[in-house]
């Protein structure tokens, strides 16, 4: 049977290591095709590296994300609720240069494909249904909730990013954010590999590689990048502890539980454990058909 193997990841953030390290593992899957799904920049020391190796490989299909979106813009200035300081990005904007926010500016907000007859979209995150902006970000995400914010895309199923949390979750289509390939506690890479067959069936697993995240947080140091000992303490050891939830039909979310400051001291070994096993899948051999009309 005929089948297409994508590989899919988001929330790169600067970080380099981990980027190359899911790069690396699509392509030994053989993945036919490769996602991102936005926020190239921002976080990690390498922004200006990252972009620079997105353009160089352009097999590599990009959307654009909300980061990559202010850069766009050159907004510098931190929003509201943002954690991210105006001292931070004046420093990654400044590395990145003007050649390489025209080039940014050319990235779509969503990519569109169809794979045996099953629609799928690409996307950072829910847009205005003008396109005029990201919808706000709902961190306690329902399949009613999403129904209502994707409601304008035609798709079966929508992989978007954005919030760096792996989850899925079933309304009228099929919901699936990747979470962030690097932006964690744990000390490897993750992505999703979808793969969908010829009878318009597929699946979809998380798929992990192990990277150097000290030499990452070296570099922070090293690059005297502004807020680096907040965003190495926010974005990438304090993690989300959420328990897996239950859609409206009663059946289980796919929802990554894993290690935060506070889980009960007793589950931490074990979460750590787990989290730094190789190729650890937390949405693991998914499948679904979508019924004819």
């Amino acid at each position: 049977m005929d089948s297409k193997k994508v590989g899919i990841f988001s929330d790169t953030h600067g970080n380099l290591p981990a980027l190359e390290a899911i790069v690396q593992l699509f392509n030994r899957e053989k993945c036919d095709e490769i996602y991102h799904l936005g926020d190239m920049i921002s976080m990690g020391p390498y922004s200006r590296e990252c972009v620079e190796y997105f353009f160089a490989h352009p097999d590599i299909q990009c959307v654009r994300g909300n980061h990559d979106n202010d850069f766009v813009r050159n907004n510098r200035v931190q929003a509201d609720k943002s954690h991210i300081s105006t001292a931070h990005k004046n420093f990654v904007f400044d590395s990145l240069g003007e050649e390489l926010r025209k080039k940014t500016e050319t990235i779509p907000f969503t990519l569109r494909r169809e794979y045996f007859g099953l629609k799928v979209i690409f996307t950072h995150y829910a847009r205005e249904a003008d396109d005029s902006a990201f919808q706000p970000l709902d961190k306690n995400p329902t399949p009613e909730k999403l129904d209502k914010m994707f409601a304008h895309y035609d798709a079966d199923v929508i992989f978007f990013g954005h919030y760096h949390t792996p989850m899925s979750m079933r309304g009228k289509k099929l919901y699936v954010d990747v979470g962030s390939v690097g932006c964690h506690a744990g000390s490897f890479a993750r992505g999703i590999i979808l793969e969908v067959f010829g009878d318009g069936s597929f699946k979809y697993d998380s798929v992990t590689e192990p990277y150097d995240r000290q030499g990452l947080f070296d570099a922070m140091k090293k690059k005297a990048l502004p807020d680096y000992e907040f965003i190495q303490s926010f974005y990438f050891r304090r993690q989300n502890s959420e328990p897996m939830k239950k859609d409206t039909d009663g059946k289980k979310t796919v929802r990554l539980i894993i290690y935060s400051r506070f889980c009960q001291a007793e589950n931490r070994s074990l979460l750590r454990k787990t989290l730094t096993e190789p190729r650890y899948a937390t949405l693991s051999a998914r499948s679904a058909r979508f019924p004819k009309s």
